[in-house]
């Protein structure tokens, strides 16, 4: 009945009729298996259904007489054409994300809440100068400078279940063994009972930026001490005409 035909017009005529050409090595094959032990087979192979070819799953066993000799073949069958597409779909949709992962110049990565390292782009892996052989499954937190790591556990520890994305910059050690600044954007993924299992995380190298705000920092701060210097009392505004600061002359007369 699932194939379509009727029970009286099936038995007595050969199975392989109803087998797809292309499958046909399979299903010989499965059946030469059957000669030897464990006398059992597992073969999928498409199958005319109703018009249509469909995969079927089969699960065949040996019947043998007395003398060991093959008589029959008992074999069960079911049909796993959709669950075979739902997983091709699955790994074909994975492949496509990894390959929009792996593109990506940002550095990204998984980890357990200990710091385990479970993927990593080959972004990460390019500018850590690390394989990922070498890192999987290891925790990240030698990469992370050392004053920073209690930093980066405050981080992690401030995640709730109302707090499941949260941004952090700091200092990593570079392979050549200079300091570099990091910007990280933290995503938490959460299990049934809303309990973290992992953090998928995507990160940019913002050394230049931080390196650009000292400078910057250190100009004003020059400025300030020069402006200081001056007895007249100074004051400047924005161009909004709010406060922005003085010299210590204008603090003394006010």
């Amino acid at each position: 009945a699932a194939c379509g035909l009727d029970r009286a017009l099936l038995l007595g005529e050969p199975f392989h009729r109803l087998i797809h050409p292309e499958d046909l090595p399979l299903q010989i094959s499965a059946m030469e298996g059957l000669l030897e032990a464990p006398f059992r087979a597992l073969v999928e192979c498409r199958m005319l259904m109703r018009g249509e070819w469909r995969l079927i799953s089969w699960q065949e066993s040996a019947v043998r007489d007395q003398d060991g000799v093959l008589t029959e073949v008992q074999a069960v069958g079911r049909d796993v054409t959709d669950s075979r597409r739902m997983e091709t779909a699955l790994r074909e949709s994975e492949q496509r994300y990894r390959a929009i992962v792996e593109d990506q110049t940002e550095l990204i990565c998984r980890y357990t809440p200990d710091g385990c390292l479970t993927f990593l782009n080959e972004a990460y892996c390019r500018y850590f100068n690390l394989t990922r052989a070498g890192i999987l499954g290891k925790p990240f937190f030698p990469l992370v400078h050392p004053d920073d790591i209690e930093l980066l556990r405050r981080h992690h520890e401030s995640f709730s279940a109302g707090k499941q994305v949260a941004t952090v910059e700091h200092r990593v050690l570079k392979p050549d063994g200079t300091v570099a600044w990091q910007r990280w954007t933290d995503r938490a993924i959460t299990d049934a009972s809303g309990q973290i299992v992992e953090f998928q995380s995507v990160g940019s190298d913002i050394t230049e930026k931080r390196n650009l705000e000292v400078q910057q920092q250190q100009q004003l701060q020059f400025l300030q001490t020069l402006i200081d210097t001056i007895p007249i009392p100074i004051f400047y505004r924005d161009a909004l005409g709010r406060h922005m600061g003085c010299n210590e002359a204008f603090e003394k007369v006010v």
